[in-house]
């Protein structure tokens, strides 16, 4: 049997949009037959959704970075894989370099980063207007929303509801690690304007954030405000996203997943590597507030108030979905095979 090795890093605090991705793109290549191996960086634990899209998982432990690659050769060495997936920041130019010399193919989620001519395939799925198929020297390149791994139930029909919604239902996720206080930020702004919410739902995934979260709700609550909902690793968000008719999120994989479901974004960008993406969704008819920094708080404050206060603008749809990604299927089990 053909196997694919999948070189993630993901915990319960960080990743999990890499591994949502990289879970769905293990699944169909699964439905070939070919068996799929994750091997996770990061130190967590064992998370159960890990057995049910991979044949196999195991844990990266690494007392010292500086053996990382030295590590790596040596698993890729006993598992001799077919193929590689990278979906991790952590590599670097000297460590694909090396996966060069040893003659090992691979696919690699670029992440933002730009020319790497060396990986046999490479996905950005940031936005572009049109979808782009690249081939240059036998390197084969995909650009573009329409590359993103999305899981089924985000595929599921759509239900354009039509009807004028006075009081407002809010969704926030701003990631699956630290959000640098930008939850406590945007509730604080939010509870001027009462009278205007009907119920905010926020998806958090982060145990610490999490619980400051939760301290903050039993103060409301004390105050009778039962308006705040807070879902940690909801595995099936759909119908928070469905039901919602304003959302702010951050620029991470998450986009990919509430633009398939035709919902306005309000993009606020945590990380420099999320700046790129966010700008890029106002292509699509989505709005990009900005950075989350200190320097910057005073003009999103403002932004975020004038959002709550004019109708709201539900769905967009400059855009309609298209899942391209078994070209990239077809495409990988011929390199493997």
């Amino acid at each position: 049997m053909k196997k694919v090795l999948f070189l993630l890093s993901v915990s319960s605090k960080v990743g999990l949009g890499h591994f949502y991705r990289c879970s769905v793109f293990s699944t169909k290549l699964r439905k070939k037959k070919i068996k799929t191996i994750l091997l996770n960086t990061e130190n967590p634990e064992k998370l159960k959704i890990f057995n049910k899209s991979f044949s196999k998982y195991i844990n990266f432990n690494l007392k010292k970075k500086s053996n990382f690659l030295k590590e790596f050769l040596r698993i890729h060495k006993i598992i001799n894989p077919n193929y590689v997936i990278i979906d991790t920041p952590i590599i670097n130019n000297n460590f694909r370099k090396k996966l060069r010399d040893k003659n090992i193919l691979w696919l690699e989620f670029a992440n933002g980063k730009r020319n790497l001519k060396l990986p046999a395939q490479v996905i950005n799925s940031i936005p572009y207007p049109k979808k782009t198929l690249s081939k240059i020297n036998k390197k084969k390149s995909y650009y573009g929303h329409e590359f993103s791994f999305l899981r089924k139930e985000f595929f599921k029909k759509i239900n354009l509801n039509k009807k004028i919604i006075e009081r407002k239902k809010i969704f926030l996720c701003f990631g699956g690690g630290d959000d640098r206080g930008l939850y406590e930020f945007i509730i604080n702004i939010i509870l001027k304007f009462q009278h205007l919410i009907k119920e905010i739902n926020i998806l958090c995934s982060d145990y610490n954030v999490n619980k400051k979260l939760k301290l903050l709700n039993d103060y409301l609550i004390k105050g009778n405000k039962k308006f705040l909902k807070i879902y940690y690793n909801q595995s099936n968000f759909v119908n928070l996203i469905d039901k919602s008719n304003l959302i702010f999120a951050t620029g991470g994989g998450i986009t990919h997943e509430i633009n398939a479901r035709m919902k306005k974004m309000n993009i606020i960008s945590i990380t420099n590597n999320q700046i790129l993406q966010s700008k890029r969704w106002k292509e699509f008819g989505h709005n990009y507030l900005g950075e989350f920094k200190k320097r910057n708080k005073s003009y999103l404050r403002n932004k975020i108030i004038k959002i709550l206060k004019q109708k709201n603008e539900v769905y967009i749809k400059k855009n309609i979905f298209k899942d391209s990604t078994d070209i990239i299927i077809n495409d990988t089990v011929k390199i493997i095979k």
